[in-house]
């Protein structure tokens, strides 16, 4: 059985921690979030590396603003104390905050890529999900369809509330 290196001298570690996601079996309940440290393959199999049930990629859709706010992103690491740290390599009990944006990439470019990704996770008994904010409904099925044909097996719908009063606004009059 599996054991853990911090008690591997002391006794065997033995558990199940296998769970149900949208009716996906995971090994695990560790699933990696969409964000700056899923965006490229390297970070991706680090992720899986480390034991990620899945790794959910950085997301993408095709609206140039919401490229453009990755490009202009703030970033503040903070320690336990809350208080700024310089960025760079980080301490446990840091955390980063941030209001980023989009990945830059081609589709169909990108949809390959995390298709191999999840091929490589698959024997893992992992997964690598491509996340998709939707801009424009037409399109999001469109670019949805891309990641089907690539083969990927599952797929994050990013969705949430607007970050600012304009977003807001600006949603109740269209």
């Amino acid at each position: 059985p599996p054991t853990s290196r911090s008690c591997a001298k002391r006794w065997p570690v033995s558990a199940d921690l296998s769970t149900r996601v949208a009716g996906l079996e995971l090994k695990n309940p560790v699933i990696a979030a969409s964000c700056e440290a899923t965006a490229t393959p390297d970070q991706i199999r680090a992720c899986l590396d480390a034991g990620a049930a899945a790794v959910v990629a950085k997301s993408v859709n095709e609206s140039p603003a919401a490229h453009a706010n990755l490009r202009a992103a703030e970033y503040v690491l903070l320690d336990a104390a809350l208080e700024p740290r310089p960025l760079g390599s980080a301490q446990r009990t840091d955390s980063l905050f941030c209001r980023s944006g989009l990945l830059e990439v081609e589709l169909e470019e990108w949809a390959a890529m995390l298709a191999a990704l999840d091929r490589d996770a698959a024997a893992r008994d992992a997964y690598v999900v491509p996340s998709l904010i939707v801009a424009d409904l037409d399109r999001a099925v469109e670019a949805a369809a891309t990641f089907e044909r690539a083969g990927l097996r599952w797929l994050e719908l990013n969705v949430g509330a607007p970050h600012r009063e304009r977003d807001m606004a600006e949603r109740q009059h269209s």
